[in-house]
C-alpha cells in the first residue's frame, strides 16, 4: 500500500485508498490492519485514526486500545475518548484504562519538565 501511493503528493490522495481498504477488513484480518495502519498513522495520525472509528466494521476494542497505546499514548487516549463519548461505551475496563492513561501521560509530562496543568485531554478539557 505504501509503495502504491509514493507518487501521490496530496495526503488525502495518498492515504484515502488505504484507509478505505483497511476500514472494510473485518476482525479476522486484525494483524493485517495493524501492520498496514502503522504506515498510515506515521503519515497522518488524524487520517489514520479513521481506520479504527469506522462504523462499517467493528474491531475488537481492547486489541485496538493495546495497539494504539503501543504507537502513541495520546492517540490511544483519543480512541478511548471516542469509545466513551461518541459510542457510549460503558464497560469499566475502558473507563479504567483511560484514567490510567491520563495518569501516565500526566506523570510523563511532569518528568519531561512540562507543567501538569498544561497537559490537555479532549475528554475532560485541560487538567
Amino acid at each position: 500500500m505504501a509503495r502504491l501511493s509514493d507518487e501521490e503528493t496530496d495526503m488525502e490522495d495518498k492515504l484515502r485508498p488505504s484507509i478505505l481498504y483497511l476500514q472494510r477488513l473485518g476482525p479476522e484480518h486484525l494483524d493485517q490492519i495493524f501492520k498496514h495502519s502503522r504506515w498510515v498513522l506515521e503519515q497522518d495520525p488524524d487520517m489514520g485514526f479513521e481506520i479504527f472509528t469506522s462504523e462499517e466494521v467493528e474491531l475488537p476494542k481492547s486489541h485496538v486500545v493495546t495497539f494504539l497505546e503501543g504507537i502513541d499514548k495520546k492517540l490511544c487516549a483519543r480512541y478511548l475518548e471516542f469509545l466513551i463519548s461518541d459510542r457510549g461505551e460503558e464497560a469499566p475496563e475502558f473507563h479504567d484504562r483511560i484514567t490510567e492513561l491520563y495518569l501516565v501521560m500526566t506523570m510523563d509530562a511532569k518528568k519531561a519538565g512540562r507543567s501538569g496543568n498544561s497537559v490537555r485531554y479532549s475528554f475532560f478539557g485541560e487538567i
